[in-house]
Parts: structure tokens; sequence; C-alpha cells
């Protein structure tokens, strides 16, 4: 096992999973205002329910779309964005917290300004973890790219 995978088995043995959750599931990428740097009531909420693996990067473009950042896939090599990556200890309710949050939850309507999917994310540490994370699904604006595709960075 290597670096991440090391660090969720055990975790999994300190929780007292009978087996291993799988990866994916468990993880999340966050890049904007779920990140450690913010004030935000639901970055404190998700640092209460989930282990913090550390920084990585994935690719995408980001964008500023009003108080917050909005991330778009990328199929350019060039472009990545910066955030962080949690093991969630109960990845289902978390993860329809975080939903309603993002606006992509069972009582929201179509079509979602988020949608939540996997991503590979690569550690800052070394390694790659896939990861459920947040797309931005309306047009963005160019003037409001984040070049650095570090939201904190630009702020």
């Amino acid at each position: 096992m290597q670096g991440f995978e090391q660090l969720a088995a055990l975790l999994d043995k300190m929780q007292g999973a009978k087996t291993p959750m799988t990866t994916a599931r468990a993880n999340l990428f966050v890049y904007g205002t779920l990140r450690r740097e913010s004030e935000n009531a639901f970055a404190r909420t998700l640092a209460g329910e989930a282990t913090f693996v550390g920084r990585g990067r994935t690719q995408g473009r980001l964008y500023a779309i009003e108080s917050y950042p909005g991330m778009i896939s990328s199929s350019n090599p060039g472009e990545w964005v910066t955030g962080e990556v949690y093991r969630l200890h109960s990845p289902e309710r978390t993860l329809a917290t975080l939903d309603e949050y993002e606006g992509c939850g069972p009582h929201d309507a179509p079509p979602y300004e988020f949608e939540r999917v996997l991503a590979e994310v690569m550690l800052d540490g070394g390694g790659r973890v896939r990861c459920w994370t947040y797309l931005y699904r309306r047009p963005p604006l160019e003037q409001h790219s984040i070049h650095s595709g570090d939201y904190f960075a630009s702020r």
C-alpha cells in the first residue's frame, strides 16, 4: 500500500470498520468555501465529520462566481485547481448535507448550479486518490477566471 491507502486502512481500523470503505466514496476534494481557511459554517461541519488528509490538486479551471468559486472540468494539462482532501467518517450523511449546501440535493430543482462527481486528485505529498467534488454547471464568465487555480491565493 502507498501513502493514502495506508492512512485509509489505518483509519478504517481505528474506526472499527469490519470491511474497508471504498476509497472514492469516502473521500471529498474541496476547493473553495469548504476549505479550512473558510469561515463558512459548513467548512466547520465538514472538519468535524471528516479527517483532513492533505492538500492536493485536480485538473480543472476555477472561476469566481459570486462570493464563492466554481470549478469546471478541463482537459488542458496546464489547468489545475488546488484544494484539500478529506476522508469522510459517515460519507452518506455528510454528502447529503453538502449536496443541500451546494444546491444539488433531492429537494433542489434542476438544472443544478453544482453537481457532485468523482475526480482524480493528486496529493501534494505524492500519490493519487479518487474523490467526490463539486463541478460548476452553468456557463462561467471568462473574465472571472482564477488563473492560479487557488481560490484563497486569489483573495
